[in-house]
């Protein structure tokens, strides 16, 4: 099945939400990675090392916190009624 499509494979129901776990059937529609192909388990394992990840995500992180303050500063200088930080002589 495939979740981003909404559509489940027979016995299967369809997903709620996106990124909610969904319904894959019976236990004869699920594949086990024994019943890859070489090719498909090379992609499988692609994603099983872990242990460069963290950087990646720390940045991500750290980006997420940056949007935040700036967003929560937008939202500030709006809720005061300002318009341009600029204009006022204010530097953000």
């Amino acid at each position: 099945p495939d979740p981003a499509a909404g559509s489940a494979s027979a016995g299967a129901s369809a997903p709620g939400h996106l990124f909610e776990p969904y319904d894959v059937g019976p236990l004869e529609a699920v594949w086990s990675y024994d019943q890859l192909t070489p090719a498909e388990k090379e992609t499988a394992d692609l994603g099983r090392d872990a242990s460069g990840w963290e950087p990646s995500q720390v940045r991500r992180v750290e980006a997420v916190k940056a949007a935040v303050r700036r967003q929560a500063a937008v939202l500030a200088q709006r809720e005061l009624g300002l318009g341009d930080l600029g204009a006022t002589g204010v530097v953000p």
